[in-house]
């Protein structure tokens, strides 16, 4: 055998071994991002049955009928929400996900009561293909966005007002 087939040989098992190695991660990932994780007793939990995600937390302000909607969302300075439907003025801050709970806060805005479409503007860019979460926040009266005094909202069941979303690769966001 000379060089040139043998050459050819490791080129075709190389390119078959990433095409291997990358079909295995996105199965990976998929059940990754479909898989409910347990729940410690002091953390919070991911349920996920579709791409709505609920965390249950232990305090916050009930709410009834708020609803978040992200579409397609490109990575970059702002996300734009499709829909923010909510039964009182709010907030709704852009957390990022570190390990499945909710991370740091990226940026919020305040929403009027009502039906609403609108962009929260980050103090830090998303990062392409990764997970995201919009979470509403209930507005302590003085329309100035604290974590300390604006409780998170949640519905009936105890379950954190919010929705997960994606991040892709393109053109970033202004």
């Amino acid at each position: 055998m000379d060089t040139k087939t043998a050459n050819k040989r490791i080129i075709i098992a190389l390119i078959s071994g990433v095409i291997i190695g990358a079909g295995a991660v996105w199965v990976l990932m998929a059940q990754i991002i479909d898989r409910e994780i347990p729940r410690d007793e002091d953390e919070t939990e991911l349920i996920s049955d579709s791409n709505d995600v609920n965390i249950s937390v232990t305090s916050g302000a009930q709410m009834e009928s708020a609803r978040i909607v992200v579409g397609v969302q490109l990575f970059g300075k702002s996300v734009r929400l499709q829909e923010v439907a909510l039964p009182e003025s709010s907030w709704v801050a852009i957390h990022e996900d570190v390990d499945g709970k909710l991370g740091n806060i990226l940026g919020a805005q305040r929403f009027d009561q009502g039906v609403h479409s609108g962009t929260v503007d980050l103090l830090r860019e998303t990062v392409g293909e990764s997970l995201y979460y919009a979470v509403v926040y209930r507005d302590d009266g003085d329309k100035v966005f604290n974590l300390d005094a604006d409780a998170p909202a949640v519905d009936v069941e105890g379950a954190l007002i919010m929705t997960a979303f994606r991040t892709t690769s393109g053109s970033p966001s202004q």
